[in-house]
């Protein structure tokens, strides 16, 4: 709002006097491409010029000049700021309509999420088998492996020391852009899928720390947070405590919501993505968003079934006996042991 009074002139000038021509909004954050296209709206509307431009690099890179730009809008506003992008960065890319920079931000930060999170499994694997995590780091950086993200985050892997350049949560906030980016194009990210659990994991203690402290998700010190790759091993008491909820319409997203209010962790999928993330947003991590029936199923021993109509019941049934059988997908997570149990609160025919 201060931005668009600003644009207006109907804020305050603190004595100075206003520059001649339209003001040009620049905005480098990492949000959603709707949340750009509804500033990038606000600004004109106001009489401005808007330009979106998020931006690849972190503190380091801040401070040296090194960002990469990724912008969209008006392309004859990015000539006009090129001047002042270029004194803060190595590289501008123009990629068209207002939306695909903040697509192509989260794109490239769903990357680098899941490669940070493959490097720092690999190091708890070689940890665990009684290997040298420093050479670990060193035969990376030398072999096809060796890129920037190595040579600067493994050595904070191994020391387990994050002094902040990313911080984790805002890694693992950009997962979940990226997810439900994937969810709107309609595009699979199952690798991207099981990274986010392993930030969010790691998230309640190190959301302020580097992002490379999504290691400790993987060592066995961290806090356990039920959800996450629940194995054979699980207690039978923590997985009553994990429920998997199908259907989030009028009933079902009370009801889900009732479970998360009374300390279960719920898994939830629904025909359309927005009441998942509606009931995730409310909750927090509690609440975790399944990309499909058999991910639910894969992941919890009860499952609850709210499908609003007969149509609904009967187009998800096959996939939920899918999950009964073990032969859906099972998103890379071991089964947990014994029978799974389905509950159905749907009102039907016998």
């Amino acid at each position: 709002p201060e931005i668009l009074d600003g644009v207006t002139g109907s804020g305050k000038t603190f004595f100075l006097e206003q520059p001649p021509g339209k003001k040009t909004i620049i905005d480098c954050a990492t949000l959603t491409p709707q949340r750009m296209q509804e500033m990038s709206c606000a600004v004109k509307s106001a009489g401005g010029l808007f330009l979106e431009a998020p931006v690849s690099g972190s503190k380091v890179p801040a401070l040296q000049g090194s960002l990469i730009f990724l912008t969209a809008g008006d392309e004859s506003v990015f000539n006009a700021v090129t001047p002042q992008l270029e004194a803060m960065g190595k590289a501008n890319f123009f990629l068209g309509e207002i939306g695909a920079g903040t697509k192509m931000k989260l794109v490239v930060n769903m990357v680098m999420g899941t490669m940070l999170a493959s490097t720092a499994e690999g190091a708890a694997l070689a940890e665990a088998s009684a290997l040298s995590q420093d050479q670990l780091v060193d035969i990376l950086k030398k072999g096809v492996m060796g890129c920037p993200l190595v040579t600067l985050k493994g050595p904070n892997i191994v020391s387990r020391t994050y002094d902040t350049h990313f911080p984790l949560k805002h890694a693992q906030k950009d997962l979940r852009f990226a997810l439900a980016l994937g969810d709107e194009v309609g595009q699979s990210l199952p690798i991207c899928s099981v990274a986010n659990e392993c930030f969010v994991r790691a998230k309640p203690v190190h959301g302020d720390s580097d992002f490379s402290a999504v290691y400790e998700a993987m060592m066995s010190q961290a806090a356990p947070v039920p959800q996450v790759h629940l194995t054979a091993a699980s207690s039978e008491s923590s997985l009553v405590n994990v429920v998997g909820f199908l259907g989030l319409g009028i009933m079902g997203y009370g009801m889900a919501g009732c479970l998360l209010k009374n300390g279960y962790t719920v898994v939830v999928w629904n025909r359309s993505s927005s009441k998942c993330q509606a009931l995730s947003d409310e909750f927090g991590e509690k609440c975790i968003v399944a990309s499909s029936v058999t991910e639910v199923l894969a992941k919890c021993k009860v499952t609850f079934s709210m499908m609003s109509t007969l149509e609904a019941s009967e187009a998800v049934f096959p996939e939920i006996l899918d999950g009964v059988t073990g032969s859906g997908k099972t998103f890379f997570l071991e089964q947990p042991p014994g029978k799974k149990t389905i509950i159905d609160c749907a009102t039907l025919t016998p």
